[in-house]
């Protein structure tokens, strides 16, 4: 299977924000913002046209920034889920969302469990499931987030 120059952009987006997020924790504007221009473009002019860019960024944009707002993801990795987004549509978007979140819940998983903080966590998903039942609950003492 040969890569197109769409795929070929997205894979080189992704290389570099893996490595710059391994090497600083932080996935940075200076990557994601050009990835998304160059990933429309690229749509348009060579892959499947604007609509489909623009509908794959927009869906990007309606799962990941209530993620990001909700704290389950870090804003780079909303943003370079937004820019993939553009390159692959709506549809490759959702593929690519639940294949993230396929790999990574065993992985915070063993994270938890290695900072010691997979009670915690648990005691947070009962806070909040009582608070979403409206049940008296209190608030967790200390803040649980997989980062």
């Amino acid at each position: 299977m040969s890569l197109g120059i769409v795929e070929g952009i997205l894979v080189a987006g992704l290389v570099g924000a893996a490595v710059n997020d391994w090497q600083t924790g932080k996935i940075p504007n200076a990557l994601t913002g050009p990835l998304l221009v160059i990933g429309m473009l690229a749509s348009t002019l060579v892959g499947q046209g604007f609509l489909f860019a623009l509908m794959g960024a927009g869906i990007g944009f309606a799962i990941h920034f209530p993620l990001w707002v909700l704290q389950v993801e870090k804003g780079g990795d909303a943003k370079l889920l937004i820019a993939a987004g553009s390159m692959l549509g709506w549809q490759g978007l959702i593929e690519i969302t639940m294949a993230t979140m396929v790999l990574y819940l065993p992985m915070a998983v063993v994270l938890l469990i290695s900072r010691g903080r997979l009670k915690t966590f648990f005691l947070h998903l009962r806070h909040f499931a009582n608070k979403a039942m409206s049940l008296p609950t209190a608030e967790p003492t200390e803040v649980t987030v997989v980062v």
